[in-house]
């Protein structure tokens, strides 16, 4: 997922700065394609640029943040990565303030044709064209919940602000989606770029992801601590679950529409529940509440029942 685009680096004459971050392990060799082409809905053109980054230091843990550095004559650098030009025409170049890149992982020829599958893309404008022109694209189909737009034009510097507290990878993409935790820079001069490289050079080098499952067990009728996940301005809908196992197959809906719910106490057993959060992440300017929907991890809560008391008998 994108943390930050700096599209017009004043500090660094034609050089753009990507921060991603990333959701699972990142083994040696792991590679994916940058592109600021446009998608026309089947293939891409091919009058920009294509990068092929690969891994090539030890493994990355779950989380970690990496500043991907691209000049405009098609070189990038990252440490531990190899960042080099995959097509034969023009370099990559993010036009400044207005234009788009899609990442995936596969493969690229010059006529524009892929393979693989899309993970992400990111628009320093508001709208995505379903009629592509030459600095405009169209959104592929299965990034529709997983792309960053401006909620203004012709942004030059964007980045997350949000909180970096400990939380499961379904609520960072909650946070991370919501276009309230992030900064938006109209400053096309030394200043912003400045900015956004401080804020960087502050920023923590991985977000943390909750992987355990946090865990409660008590006598029936005790205390129990209300289970909650991140309260954000994008939630449209919270789903609580409750499971015998740690698995969304069979769960039963529980719980009201909150980021916080209170489990029973009273019913004898070991439980997992779960949150399904539902976002609006506009498209073109307009709401979309309908198709995503993102969980959050398990929380396990034992209830132990009370224990049985025999009578006292009366000694002869």
């Amino acid at each position: 997922m994108v943390l930050g685009v700096n599209s017009n680096n004043s500090c660094q004459s034609g050089v753009d700065l990507i921060y991603l971050v990333f959701f699972k392990d990142i083994l040696t060799n792991t590679a994916f394609l940058i592109s600021d082409n446009r998608w026309t809905g089947s293939n891409f053109s091919t009058s920009e640029g294509v990068m092929l980054v690969k891994r090539t230091g030890g493994t990355l843990t779950a989380g970690t943040i990496v500043k991907i550095d691209i000049n405009n004559s098609g070189a990038g650098t990252s440490p531990g990565w190899t960042i080099t030009k995959a097509n034969t025409g023009n370099p990559f170049n993010l036009a400044t303030g207005a234009d788009q890149f899609l990442i995936w992982q596969g493969t690229w020829n010059d006529s524009g044709a892929i393979t693989g599958s899309f993970k992400l893309a990111y628009n320093t404008k508001r709208d995505w064209n379903a009629n592509p022109d030459s600095n405009n694209s169209s959104l592929p189909n299965d990034l529709t919940c997983f792309h960053i737009s401006s909620p203004l034009s012709n942004l030059y510097y964007r980045y997350y602000q949000g909180l970096t507290d400990v939380i499961s990878q379904g609520e960072w993409l909650v946070r991370i989606l919501n276009f309230n935790n992030w900064k938006n820079d109209l400053t096309n001069n030394t200043t912003g770029c400045q900015n956004f490289n401080a804020f960087f050079d502050s920023f923590p080098t991985n977000i943390p992801i909750l992987t355990s499952i946090p865990e409660q067990e008590i006598c029936s009728g005790e205390a129990l601590d209300d289970l909650e996940v991140v309260d954000e301005s994008n939630v449209v809908e919270y789903q609580w679950y409750r499971n015998t196992s740690a698995s969304t197959a069979g769960a039963t809906p529980v719980g009201t529409n909150s980021f916080s719910y209170t489990p029973s106490n009273t019913l004898a057993g070991t439980y997992y529940y779960y949150c399904e959060m539902t976002i609006d992440l506009p498209l073109n300017g307009t709401s979309n509440t309908s198709d995503c929907t993102f969980t959050s991890n398990y929380f396990k809560v034992t209830i132990n029942p009370q224990p049985g008391t025999s009578p006292i008998l009366a000694t002869p």
